[in-house]
């Protein structure tokens, strides 16, 4: 009889924890936003209220609140409104440096009815920040007697920002002399590379002057090449 008697508690207790785990997934939910960054303190960033079916009354009563899984709350609850809004700038590159995807996670928290809502915040890319060279001037030193088609490796740009908003190309600007060829590195950088297209002649010209441009999204920036014979 024992015996039984143990094995009818375990029964009981597997059963208890089997319903004590169905009411807390019954519980648990998602929400899923998305919003650009750099937005000003209290930008909307979803309408939590309607996406739930919470009373306003509830939340101006306090009895809903949002909580980060950070030290850092980048998010609040409108208590008049109930959206989901930022609670301060957000810096996409400084949160998430050379990460493709950014998202912040907090937790909507009903206390009276114990429920809890994973939201996610996926934060989106703006374009910025100006992509810069090493170095605004460079001097490289070309003997006439180098054959065309020679190239000479060129520093890359660096671009905090991602996907669409990064470094696209480049452009060069001088004479005939010269042209630009771009590498696809093993990560899908571009490695610029001058080219030499033209036989050079000291006696001519003493100097070239020329203008590398790296672009990103529709903005073109400038740095200015020497090349020297």
């Amino acid at each position: 009889m024992c015996a039984a008697g143990r094995r009818w508690g375990r029964r009981q207790r597997a059963l208890l924890w089997a319903v004590l785990l169905a009411a807390w997934e019954a519980a648990w939910g998602q929400l899923r936003y998305s919003v650009p960054e750099e937005m000003p303190k209290g930008s909307f960033v979803g309408d939590v209220a309607k996406d739930l079916g919470l009373q306003l009354t509830e939340i101006s009563d306090n009895a809903i609140r949002v909580a980060s899984k950070g030290k850092t709350q980048y998010f609040a609850l409108h208590g008049k409104t109930g959206h989901l809004v930022t609670a301060e700038r957000i810096d996409r590159e400084q949160l998430c440096k050379s990460v493709q995807q950014c998202v912040l996670r907090c937790e909507l928290i009903v206390e009276e009815e114990m429920k809890f809502y994973e939201i996610e915040v996926e934060i989106t890319d703006i374009n910025d920040n100006a992509p810069s060279f090493p170095e605004t001037e460079k001097e490289l030193r070309i003997s006439e007697l180098t054959a065309p088609g020679s190239r000479f490796p060129l520093r890359e740009a660096q671009d905090p920002d991602s996907g669409r908003n990064s470094l696209q190309s480049y452009e060069l600007s001088g004479d005939e002399h010269f042209s630009l060829a771009v590498q696809a590195g093993p990560g899908g950088d571009q490695r610029p590379e001058l080219v030499l297209a033209k036989a050079l002649d000291r006696e001519e010209a003493a100097f070239h002057e020329l203008v590398l441009r790296r672009v990103t999204a529709a903005i073109r920036h400038g740095r200015a090449l020497l090349g020297s014979t």
